[in-house]
């Protein structure tokens, strides 16, 4: 089973305005309004994460600008 991911980004009070929905591109892009999010990780088939897949997935992750308007990039690998 593959692994899927959702974006939910807040606002400056901390109000949600943001949900991307399941995704399983390598790639996603926040826009200006969010300022927090939270990453949420499944597998495709429900199945229950362990710790050792929370560590792959860490160890994967990476941040980083997308562009100098505050845009941001989420690679997922």
């Amino acid at each position: 089973a593959g692994m899927r991911y959702a974006v939910v980004g807040f606002d400056a009070n901390g109000k949600r305005v943001f949900d991307s929905g399941w995704q399983t591109g390598a790639t996603y892009t926040l826009g200006k309004d969010v300022v927090s999010y939270r990453l949420l990780f499944s597998y495709t088939d429900n199945r229950t994460m362990t710790v050792e897949d929370t560590l792959k997935i860490e160890k994967s992750l990476s941040i980083i600008p997308a562009s100098a308007i505050d845009d941001w990039e989420l690679p997922i690998m």
